[in-house]
Order: C-alpha cells, then structure tokens, then sequence
C-alpha cells in the first residue's frame, strides 16, 4: 500500500502547480480564458490571500524605518476650523508651515480639482455687469495656495486620482487578422483610444517618467500594466506651477484589501509614478528609470543614483510590507500647524512635550484625511479600518528602506515550484518506506 503513495501525490503534485501557476498569471493580468479570470482565480486568490494574512497576524507590529509623518485633517481639525473642504488660503497657511517646519519632502493625499470660489459666479456676473469688479480676485484664495504651490515646488508633490483603469491584456482578448481585439465587456473604455489624451491637462505630461527604455517588441495592447481611462487632475494652474505630481489610488483585491501598491500606470503612452515613489525620488534626490521588456512587461524599475533595483510584479506593482496596525506612523493634527504658538497636543504616538520643529525636521509628510465624516479609510492585511493615507505611507517606508516583499512570481517560477513539490513528493515517498501503515496514512493526509 505504501509504495502507491507516490502515485496518489502525481495528481496532487500537477493540481497544485496548476493553481500557482493560476495565481500566478492573475496577478501579472495575464489569463486570457474568462473562466479562470472569472471563476477559478478568485477562488484561488482567497486561499493564498488568507495565508498571506496570517503572516501579518502572527507578526507582531514594526516600527517605521523612515522619519514619515502624516498631518492628518482630523475631526478635531475640521471641529477648530470648520467643514471640509477648507478655503485655499487655509491650507496655503497650513503648508507654508508644514515645509518652514523642516520637513524635507510634503505629499499632498488630496487634489484640488474644482476652484474655490468665494465669490459665486451669478455675483461675479453681476458685479461685472455694474463695473466693480476690480476686486473680486482679492476675495478669491486659489491664487493664495498656487503661489504657495509655487514657492516650495522643489519640496512638494502633488496628488491626483485615476478614476477609471483598465489591464489592456485582459481588454484586448480576441484576435481579428491577427490583431488583438478590444473587448468592452472587461474595460468600459477602450484604454488606448486617442480621445483619452483630450482629457488631459497642459503641462501633465510633464510628470511623466523621463527615463525609460522599451522593447522594440513592447505592444500596449497586450501589457498587464494598470491603464489610465481617465484622471481627476488638479486645477490647470496648480498643475502648471508645480514640478512633482503623482497618483494615489490603489488597486485592492477582489476582497476589497489593498495588499500592493502599483507604483506605475500608464496613461495615453507615458508611464507615471504613484505619489510614494514621486515622493521616494524626490526626497533621495535621485532619478526614476523604467524598463520594458519584448513580452510588453515590467522588466525593471530601479533608481538611477544609487543604481538600486524595486522588485516589483510584472505589471509594476509593489508587495507592501506592512509595518503594523492602524497609527503605527506619527500623526499630527493639521490644526497644530494653524494655531500662533504650535506644539503636538495628543495626535500620535510622541511625547505631548516634542517640539513641532522636533518632529517635523528632515521628515517625510504627507497630508491626509481621517476625518470620520470624509470616509477616506481602507483595508490592509493587518487592520480592517485604516486612513488610506496611511497606506502610502507605508508604501514610501517600504520604498526608502528597500524592504518591501518579494514577489514569487518570476515567470519561471512555476517550473521551480513543479520541480520543488515532485523532489518533496519522491523524499516524502521514501520516509513513508521506513513507517507502518497507519501512520504513513496520518502523514500523508497531513
């Protein structure tokens, strides 16, 4: 009976590398068969999420290994100064403080994309109609936070959000003379259609990463990298004067946890980085490449200065390394930085004596908000309600450090594991040799 155990561990050994193999072109955006990607792979993706989890919860919280600090819009914020959104100039005052403080680099997790117009526009009209409106810009606070904008351009890096993305590989499914298809049952619109760079700003492109080398072989419509159909941009002239600028949405698991970061998407052509990894090169002083290899892949992104590499999935996205359970980072409240005499009251995890100046020096900022009313909260393996500022966080902790997770799939890496579960199978068949019977049984279900 012993001796046929190996022959029952075949079948297991091909199921089991079938499923990683699964899991494992899922998340490069590679399966092209809508019952994997629609049936088999969401099933799959909950077993190896759960023991991805469970890593997390038996590991016991880590200190950040960067000076990261979130000003955060609070509820006691928005109770001091009022309801959100503020007027321009409020936090025109609140990031000239932020950046006088010493912070070394300001991400902002908000886009203005709307004016704030304190003078509407049926009395702007009027107004003008009577020719007094010569003053009217004096009452109006966009220009106040733009030239703030301005004057700490090479500290600041703008947020803004893609509203709409889409993997071309999964959207382009059918062939027609050879010539992969749009399918508009996957993507609601076509991500490489021409009318998408209509909708975007002046001086937007300029964000874009510089440094990139592309396979000759590199076809957009077959990449696995995460497309841009449409973007919530900040206002033209914010745009225009700032000169960093990244997205900070995030791409959550079919369960709605966000366990990577995609850390490039790719919009009308160009490629572009999330708000961490702006914020990561800026603060190092150092410049983003981005290579593309003939299978329209991620083949590498790496920082050109110091030459180091970011392990990253195909289709450029990062395993975060999560560093704990909701406020692991410092928080400050923004509303230290509007007051005349500003020092941490009981926002975060410092001394409530710690100097404003103290903590702010040389750090990594990024403002947020978290106020309960905003509902800008999200889940992580490790907390089920967390601000989605946070997250980026530890993304930019992960990027600075170099520690984030590795991913496992490597393309080849199924062969590896085939070849690993067939060696573990035949040791496995030999222990079973020198055992009676019934414990071989117990071990072999085991």
């Amino acid at each position: 009976m012993k001796n046929r155990f190996w022959w029952f561990q075949l079948p297991l050994i091909v199921l089991f590398t079938t499923a990683y193999w699964i899991v494992d072109q899922g998340l490069q955006g590679q399966i092209k068969s809508p019952f994997l990607q629609e049936r088999v792979y969401p099933s799959l993706q909950r077993i190896t999420t759960f023991v991805s989890d469970s890593r997390f919860t038996f590991r016991s919280d880590v200190a950040p290994k960067n000076k990261i600090v979130i000003v955060e819009v609070d509820d006691d914020s928005i109770d001091r100064i009022g309801r959100w959104p503020w007027h321009r100039d409020v936090l025109a005052k609140a990031l000239d403080r932020i950046i006088a403080s010493g912070a070394k680099v300001v991400g902002l997790d908000i886009v203005f994309s709307e004016p704030d117009l304190r003078v509407s526009r049926e009395l702007r009209e009027f107004l003008i109609q009577k020719k007094i409106s010569s003053h009217i810009e004096q009452f109006e606070t966009d220009p106040v936070l733009a030239a703030s904008i301005f004057a700490h351009a090479n500290q600041l890096v703008l947020g803004y959000i893609n509203t709409g993305t889409c993997r071309p590989s999964q959207g382009y499914r059918g062939l027609k003379d050879g010539i992969p298809q749009f399918d508009p049952s996957i993507c609601p619109v076509d991500p490489l259609s021409p009318d998408l760079g209509m909708s975007i700003p002046q001086s937007f492109e300029a964000s874009a990463i510089k440094n990139i080398q592309i396979a000759p072989e590199f076809d957009f419509r077959q990449t696995p990298i995460w497309t841009s159909l449409s973007i919530l941009p900040n206002l033209p002239e914010y745009t225009h004067l700032s000169l960093h600028s990244g997205y900070f949405d995030e791409q959550p698991d079919m369960d709605h946890v966000i366990r990577r970061s995609q850390i490039i998407e790719a919009l009308n052509g160009k490629f572009y980085p999330s708000l961490a990894l702006k914020m990561a090169t800026v603060g190092l002083d150092d410049e983003l490449f981005l290579s593309l290899d003939a299978n329209s892949r991620v083949k590498s992104i790496y920082l050109g200065k110091s030459g180091r590499e970011l392990p990253v999935t195909p289709s450029g996205a990062m395993e975060i390394n999560f560093r704990g359970k909701s406020r692991t980072f410092k928080y400050v409240s923004i509303s230290e930085f509007l007051t005349d005499s500003p020092q941490i009251g009981g926002s975060g995890r410092g001394p409530a004596s710690e100097s404003l100046a103290e903590t702010m020096k040389d750090a990594y900022v990024l403002i947020g908000i978290t106020a309960s009313g905003v509902f800008d909260m999200r889940a992580f393996p490790t907390d089920s309600n967390v601000a989605g500022v946070e997250g980026h966080a530890n993304i930019l902790d992960n990027l600075l450090s170099g520690d984030m997770l590795v991913p496992g799939y490597r393309g080849k890496a199924t062969y590896f594991v085939f070849a690993l579960m067939t060696l573990g199978a035949i040791l496995f068949a030999q222990l079973l040799q020198k055992v009676d019977a019934i414990p071989a049984l117990i071990l072999f279900v085991a």
